[in-house]
This record gives structure tokens, sequence and C-alpha cells, in this order.
């Protein structure tokens, strides 16, 4: 509530409205409000079925979400009263526990008896998709620069250390050890550098990000945008990482270990 107080479950002749329709508080459709109505003001609302009643403003509410602050909310038992039924509704929302996909949760209600027909969520985004669409969008492409940087950044250390010390690989090679052993010493090289990328920033992922951003969300025009930890993402984002850092290692220590040994010792 940005204005005023919400119902209580006795009020007949109040209600609150959107942002959107008060207008007034830098709404998306200012003109097309109200023109800046205040708790307190008198608002005349005509129902579908002829019914016309009057109220008084109580509240006014900023939800961040355009298609919710263009609505307007009175009490149960007053929209009993308009329509003339009792314990009735004609759709109902439910918020589920997101561990399982909606469609887990759908097919239970199904598997109940239910014959009302059921939709997930984002059958009825309207609008919104394509906001949810360019977040998923920009997500994706900050997750894949931030890997290719990782992994050429893991590169450049391994091919760094393996260039000062080519004249040991090549002493190494001469007195008899097998180029295999130093490929794979320089590839656990990089995945411990990888792996200690990956525990550093799981830490301040876990103890810093996501507490911080819960209690101080972004806010963007659309609704406050907090961090979300996805575990299957992070699995799919930690297999990459280790990949990056296995291919950072073997490419240069198989390149250097592929030439004869004066090259490796001269240069």
């Amino acid at each position: 509530m940005i204005a005023g107080d919400y119902l209580d479950d006795n009020d007949r002749d109040k209600i609150i409205i959107g942002k959107d329709i008060s207008g007034g508080y830098e709404g998306s459709f200012e003109k097309e409000s109200l023109g800046g109505v205040v708790p307190g003001d008198e608002v005349v609302v005509l129902y579908e079925n002829g019914i016309e009643r009057k109220y008084t403003v109580k509240g006014i509410f900023n939800s961040k979400f355009v298609q919710s602050d263009k609505n307007a909310f009175i009490t149960n038992r007053e929209m009993e009263s308009i329509l003339g039924v009792s314990n009735g509704a004609h759709e109902i929302i439910i918020k589920v526990d997101e561990s399982q996909p909606e469609s887990h949760y759908i097919t239970k209600f199904k598997d109940m008896g239910l014959k009302e027909s059921i939709y997930p969520w984002n059958d009825y985004m309207g609008m919104t998709a394509s906001f949810t669409q360019s977040f998923t969008l920009i997500r994706t492409l900050l997750s894949a620069i931030a890997l290719l940087v990782a992994g050429i950044t893991i590169y450049i250390v391994v091919y760094i250390n393996i260039l000062n010390k080519k004249r040991q690989i090549g002493i190494l090679q001469a007195i008899g050890i097998d180029k295999v052993i130093i490929v794979r010493s320089y590839t656990v090289q990089a995945l411990f550098y990888a792996a200690s990328g990956i525990i550093l920033g799981l830490s301040i992922l876990r103890l810093l990000l996501v507490p911080y951003f819960a209690g101080h969300p972004l806010e963007f025009p659309v609704g406050d945008v907090r961090l979300e930890v996805v575990a299957s993402e992070i699995l799919i984002s930690i297999a990459a990482l280790l990949f990056a850092g296995f291919i950072s290692g073997y490419m240069p220590a198989k390149k250097q270990t592929d030439k004869t040994i004066l090259e490796a010792i001269w240069g």
C-alpha cells in the first residue's frame, strides 16, 4: 500500500485501487486514470449486471505489475452481495513450492478428480512474457561470457606458467619422464584453479550475494528482482567451467610436450 490502508473483512463501502487507476503516483497510464484520486475520495463503480455502487477509496496500492495495478478490489462479502452468490469463485490462483515443476502439481490435481481447466502461470503471462524472455536471454549471455572469460583466464595462467618452465619440461623429458605425466600434471593444475574458483564463487554467492539481494532487491519498473539460485543451472555452470579448465590445461601442455627435447630446452 502506497497510500491509505488495506481492506478489513467487514468493509462494505470501501475499495482499494491500483495506482494506474488512481493516477498521481507515476503510473504507466496516467492519462487514462482518475486524475489523482487519494484515500477518502469517493468513486462510483458500475458493474456488468447494472448495479451501481458508491465507494470510499480506503487505499491505493502499487504491486509494480501493470496488470495488477489496473485493478480495484472490494471485500468478498461486498462482491457476494452484488453478484447474488455465496461461497463461489470463477478463478483460483495457487502458489506452489518451486522445488517441483508446475506440471507435477497439475498432474496431482487431475489425479484428485478435478475436471476444471488447470493452466501453468506462463499461459497467463501476456505482455510479461517478453520481459521474462529478455531477462532469460540476458542471464544466458552473461553466464556464457563469464564462463568464456574464466576459461581464457585459466588458459593464460597455465600457458604463461608453461612458457616460464619450458626448459624444465624439456629436462624432465630428457631424463625419461613420460610426457603424459607432464600433460596430466598441468591439466590437474588447471582443474585445481577451476575448482578453487567454483568453491570461492559459490561461497560468495551463498553467504553474501543471495542474502544481500534478498533484503535489497533491484527495483525495476516491472517489479523487484531478487537473485535466484537454480541448482540445475549451477551444476551446468560447474561442469562447463571444469571442462574449460581441462581444455585450458591440456592444450598448452600437450603443445609444449609435442616439441622435441632440444626445442623444449633451447626454445
